[in-house]
């Protein structure tokens, strides 16, 4: 009977440590994607200000 306690002890504890390592995977993983999202997105910001920039320097010469 104590091997079968035992047993199930230490199946429990091997079954949280596994859970455990599986959401911190998790939360690298996200973390990750989440980075490379935002990395993205900024991208696109740096584009869209340039391009501004370009549209008002036309204007001015159109302008002129």
């Amino acid at each position: 009977m104590d091997c079968s306690v035992l047993a199930a002890l230490s199946d429990m504890a091997l079954g949280w440590a596994s859970r455990a390592r599986s959401v911190r995977q998790d939360i690298v993983q996200e973390s990750t994607s989440e980075a490379m999202r935002r990395a993205d997105v900024e991208y696109i910001k740096r584009g869209v200000d340039d391009f501004r920039v370009d549209v008002r320097m036309q204007g001015q010469k159109v302008t002129a």
